[in-house]
């Protein structure tokens, strides 16, 4: 990690000492697709690109830049004489950043094409709850959470059409290359004694697809 964040202060620093008129800047972008995807069904967001902001700083071949999206959701079903007197709660959210720099490989009059290292971090997490009462009266709560955390060295291969020297449209191919771990709870308020905790750890590399369509203003 200490040679990675090494190399990115580097990487900026040259991009200082290296500035040109060309493409020179302060960029804020946005992700449509991963919009989109929020505003319809959210729920199958395996694999698809999770940054909805993305902004930097460019400076002829050289840059950096810094993306997040941020994703939370909770539901709430009431007790009624439907369900059984039970209240039902479901939480889940979604966190993701990451930081980097990039340089540009080649220009095709409108067309460019950069090669970038970022480190990135997600987590995720999903509550369901449950409270009833039982047939003695008893109050019973049960708890299944799921948290998973996650984080890493991603290479990545962008692809930007600019039909103006401010607007950017591109797409990015990513590939991971990271540590997860894996926190599972199952707990009862009746039972305490049954209460289990599952902690998996593990690598995990694989490529992401291009599913992103960032838009971009330089500033």
């Amino acid at each position: 990690m200490k040679i990675f964040l090494s190399s990115l202060l580097s990487l900026l620093i040259l991009t200082n000492l290296a500035a040109q008129t060309e493409n020179k800047g302060v960029y804020l972008g946005m992700n449509a697709a991963r919009l989109i995807q929020m505003i319809g069904d959210n729920e199958k967001s395996d694999g698809i690109n999770p940054y909805l902001i993305d902004m930097g700083y460019s400076s002829g071949k050289l840059g950096f830049r810094f993306g997040i999206g941020l994703d939370n959701s909770t539901s709430v079903n009431q007790p009624s004489a439907g369900n059984g007197e039970t209240l039902t709660q479901r939480d889940s959210s979604k966190a993701d950043w990451r930081f980097g720099a990039h340089y540009r490989l080649a220009t095709y009059e409108k067309w460019q094409i950069n090669f970038g290292v970022d480190y990135y971090q997600s987590k995720s997490s999903r509550l369901l709850l449950t409270e009833f009462t039982n047939e003695n009266g008893e109050a019973v709560v049960d708890e299944n959470s799921h948290d998973y955390k996650e984080s890493g060295i991603s290479p990545c291969l962008t692809i930007q059409y600019r039909p103006h020297p401010r607007v950017s449209v591109g797409t990015e191919l990513l590939l991971r290359f990271g540590k997860h771990q894996l926190t599972e709870e199952s707990k009862n308020s009746l039972f305490p004694a049954s209460n289990v905790e599952i902690i998996t750890d593990g690598n995990r590399n694989y490529f992401m697809a291009p599913s992103a369509l960032f838009i971009c203003l330089t500033l």
